[in-house]
């Protein structure tokens, strides 16, 4: 293995006087400061006059004619016939001086190994409030009047046809966070004819990544309307986006939805955190296994904490079929 050398012990360690004087350089010293004729073998121009200068404490020096300088490595390094430009002739004369002076330079210390990098983990944010709203809705499609939902009820949700994106040919439905930060939307297809495994019903968005940042939408954390319907005595519980704004077209403005057909955990505590202790929860389902199904399951998650009672739609109908005093005659316990 190579001799090892620290060059910037070496420098301290050297006395330039004494480097000097090995080399036979006499020099007038006062001070700091010592003066004489330019001694370098590469000077060239007259020699009789004193302009080289050397500062003894810093361990540098400088001829005015030749304009050569440098530290006391570099001076003897061109005393010693050397190139100071070359690494190798630099490092030659570093080994020499080292060994003259007798110039310990210590154990060399290798570099610590590298500690493997991580991969860093993007941030990832959920429901976040979006920075955008979706233009150019079409709040005339004919969808609407085929529901018979007026224009007041469609512009109390923000509905539309959409024409172009993700949502393109389907209704588009503004989601909020329980704070009424509006957090994505939904796209429902117009015809359910069309429904299948390939085109479902609804759609939600998608996980994103815009500068580093991934954004999650997790439906199971949301109920539809929910904003609009806090400390609500008695709360109703449908099944559709389309039950909700029939009722609250029909006047009755306490009615969440789901968002599938199950209810999750953070959506019971949501129906909580609305209804009060001594409140009511209503069921609002269809009649088929489905409907059936979803009303269970929501009552073994909110029986133990509110009084929940169970309406189904009789099978064949839908909740719009039932208007003025039908409608409350359904919600009747």
């Amino acid at each position: 293995m190579a001799e090892w050398v620290d060059f910037k012990v070496l420098r301290e360690s050297l006395d330039f006087m004494a480097v000097a004087k090995h080399y036979k350089v006499e020099l007038t010293i006062k001070g700091d400061q010592a003066t004489g004729l330019c001694p370098l073998p590469t000077h060239e121009g007259n020699k009789e006059s004193p302009s080289f200068s050397a500062n003894c404490t810093k361990g540098i020096w400088q001829c005015f004619k030749c304009k050569a300088k440098g530290n006391v490595l570099d001076f003897a390094c061109r005393m010693e016939g050397l190139n100071t430009d070359s690494r190798a002739d630099v490092r030659k004369t570093a080994l020499l001086l080292q060994s003259r002076f007798n110039v310990k330079s210590g154990e060399r210390k290798e570099a610590p190994p590298k500690e493997k990098e991580l991969p860093v983990e993007p941030t990832k944010l959920i429901n976040a409030p979006l920075d955008f709203t979706l233009k150019s809705l079409d709040p005339n499609h004919p969808y609407f009047e085929e529901n018979s939902l007026t224009s007041k009820t469609i512009e109390h949700f923000g509905l539309g046809h959409c024409g172009r994106g993700l949502l393109k040919d389907r209704i588009a439905i503004p989601l909020h966070d329980l704070d009424g930060h509006l957090v994505g939307y939904a796209g429902q297809a117009i015809d359910e004819l069309d429904v299948s495994p390939e085109n479902p019903k609804y759609i939600f968005p998608g996980e994103r990544t815009h500068k580093g940042t991934v954004y999650e939408f997790q439906k199971e954390l949301l109920l539809y309307n929910a904003h609009q319907v806090k400390n609500s005595a008695d709360l109703i519980v449908a099944q559709s986006f389309l039950d909700v704004w029939w009722l609250w077209q029909e006047g009755i403005h306490n009615a969440v939805a789901l968002l599938g057909s199950g209810l999750s955990d953070k959506q019971a505590t949501i129906i909580k955190t609305i209804v009060p202790y001594n409140g009511i929860v209503r069921i609002l389902t269809d009649g088929d296994k489905g409907g059936e199904k979803t009303a269970h399951e929501i009552f073994e998650k909110i029986s133990h904490w509110r009084l929940v009672r169970w309406i189904s739609i009789p099978q064949d109908n839908r909740l719009s079929d039932f208007t003025g005093k039908e409608l409350p005659e359904l919600l009747v316990l």
